[in-house]
């Protein structure tokens, strides 16, 4: 059983882009389709059989625009569902062995702008292989990601670059399968963005932001379920060390660099690119307790405690009508060695996934149908 983090275990009560996999739509998180504009026109008033004052119909007619535009509050809300097959099971000579991956994702992606400078925002996908998996229980099984809460701000804008500066903090709610064996309570990442918008065609926009996370689990290494009866009656004997962790090590914590460009050649035409730059710090190895031996022990002093990785995504989404986007991508994830030790390239590889992803805007929706 691993060791108790530095901090009191079982402190704290996603934790939802972006990420992460069944080999559903990796895409942690696409760019949402624009909002179309709110309806501004309200319904004409009754007769009456005298004419109010003019401070009572400019509240009227205030009280009217404002009923009418209550769902500009939630600018940015979509629902998305999209299929996903791995780059590979369209080739049975990709890899020496052949493994098909198919599958679909449902994502709530909701949002609340209280008001100008500030947001809400919360991330959340169900996922299902349809193809054999490699990591669930049994065939089929719908899991469910980290639930993400971003509460942030726009930020402030330079009048004279157009550069503008925001940045939030996010709070991860483990109800991933992953989290949960992780013995996560809480992860918190603030972030900070800069980004700035261009005027061609129908737009160009370019972003940079850096995220670092940290994690509170329980335990430094992930926990399986262990057995009830025999030697392992109890799971925290020692007995059933080899039984309840798998001898990995838990991320403590994390710095994420991120570039993004958006280009629109028409209103309804977007092209989107993003690259992830990750780097996660393990909780470091204990010594080995006294009396063991061993040529497989691994010294605490010289051990690599540092884990990168790169995830690039590339995809196009059209907008048929205001309230919906679909969007065609491709997805790539990239650790630092692959299973045969070397380099992956970071822009496609055999981790490639390609999507299709629908995305109902909520706030769009709204305004055509209210």
């Amino acid at each position: 059983m691993g060791l108790p983090p530095t901090f009191p275990p079982k402190s704290g009560a996603l934790i939802l882009l972006g990420a992460l996999t069944v080999s559903f739509v990796a895409v942690a998180e696409e760019a949402a389709p624009a909002s179309a504009p709110a309806a501004a026109t309200s319904a004409p008033a009754a007769p009456s059989v005298g004419a109010p004052s003019a401070g009572a119909a400019a509240a009227q007619a205030t009280a009217k625009v404002e009923q009418s535009k209550w769902y500009e509050q939630f600018a940015g809300s979509t629902i998305s569902y999209g299929h996903n097959v791995a780059a590979t099971t369209l080739s049975r000579s990709a890899q020496p062995y052949y493994n098909p991956t198919y599958g679909h994702r449902l994502g709530l992606m909701p949002e609340w702008h209280p008001n100008e400078q500030l947001f809400v925002r919360g991330r959340w996908f169900l996922s299902q292989e349809l193809t054999l998996s490699d990591s669930t229980r049994w065939a089929h099984e719908v899991e469910l990601s980290d639930v993400l809460i971003d509460v942030g701000t726009s930020g402030w804008k330079e009048a004279r670059t157009g550069i503008r500066i925001g940045g939030d903090v996010r709070l991860s709610l483990p109800t991933s399968k992953v989290s949960l064996a992780q013995t996560r309570v809480l992860a918190v990442g603030p972030s900070v963005s800069v980004s700035k918008n261009f005027n061609v065609l129908a737009g160009l926009s370019f972003a940079y932001s850096a995220r670092f996370t940290y994690r509170f689990n329980r335990f430094t290494t992930p926990q399986l379920e262990g057995p009830t009866i025999g030697a392992c009656g109890d799971a925290r004997s020692p007995e059933c060390a080899e039984f309840v962790t798998t001898g990995t090590r838990n991320t403590h914590f994390d710095l994420t660099h991120a570039l993004s460009a958006s280009f629109s050649p028409h209103e309804k035409v977007t092209l989107s690119s993003a690259l992830l730059l990750s780097s996660y710090w393990l909780y470091p190895l204990a010594a080995a307790p006294a009396g063991v031996q061993g040529s497989n022990q691994l010294d605490p002093t010289t051990s690599t405690n540092l884990r990168n990785t790169t995830m690039f995504n590339l995809s196009v989404t059209y907008q048929p009508i205001k309230p919906l986007g679909l969007t065609l991508g491709a997805f790539t994830a990239a650790p630092m060695l692959g299973d045969d030790g070397q380099r992956l390239f970071p822009l496609f590889n055999r981790n490639t996934s390609l999507y299709l992803e629908a995305a109902i805007d909520v706030e769009a929706a709204a305004a055509s149908l209210l």
